[in-house]
């Protein structure tokens, strides 16, 4: 997720839009090439000691190019929009609200509808056709932006924005509003899972 939403940064910051969606377009369609999504195979646990960075690895083989490249969406796609010249948008923020929402939604869906309805082998074809949907989805994002005013444009924040930069002060209360609604999530999931027990996707009930 960090690496998606830094390379996200990078292309939207760097390059035009239309350099984006081929960039991007192309990006998306490589990862394809590692689905359907699974374990891979071969990878032993740790019989000692912390099993965390084996953990990372092996999801970060298993699925980590899809997730690279779903991870960049939001931020791009609102650059996207920015350049098509509609009414609003000069403020394309709203979509980043609208991903949210969508993201609590499958997460709420999955323990109660789609895990109880369909096996591992159906999950992970039925993830690969959605896949396939959203390139085709991104493509046809990508041909209306590229049809944008601003799309040969590389679309930079307004000159007041880049000189009004974040004072000390402001940092520290940007970093302690993000520190503590994630430690009290995760503080209140260990509480509960320790003391009264633990079931799939406690912490979304604290977040």
């Amino acid at each position: 997720l960090l690496a998606g939403y830094a390379y996200a940064h990078w292309l939207g910051t760097k390059t035009s839009v239309k350099t984006q969606i081929v960039v991007h377009l192309s990006i998306t369609l490589l990862a394809s090439l590692l689905l359907p999504i699974g374990i891979a195979s071969g990878w032993t646990p740790p019989t000692e000691g912390d099993a965390t960075l084996w953990l990372l690895g092996l999801f970060a083989v298993s699925l980590g190019a899809p997730f690279f490249a779903l991870s960049a969406n939001a931020p791009l796609l609102q650059k996207w929009y920015a350049a098509t010249g509609s009414k609003d948008a000069d403020d394309p923020y709203f979509l980043y609200a609208a991903s949210n929402i969508g993201s609590f939604g499958a997460l709420m869906a999955y323990p109660f509808l789609l895990e109880p309805m369909f096996g591992a082998s159906a999950q992970s074809q039925s993830w690969t056709y959605g896949y396939f949907a959203l390139v085709v989805g991104l493509i046809l994002c990508g041909w209306i932006a590229s049809r944008g005013d601003n799309a040969t444009a590389v679309i930079r924040e307004t000159k007041a924005e880049e000189t009004a930069k974040p004072t000390a002060k402001e940092l520290a209360i940007w970093i302690a509003l993000a520190f503590l609604p994630s430690s009290l999530m995760l503080s209140i999931t260990a509480k509960i899972s320790t003391d009264v027990g633990s079931f799939p996707l406690i912490w979304a009930v604290t977040l």
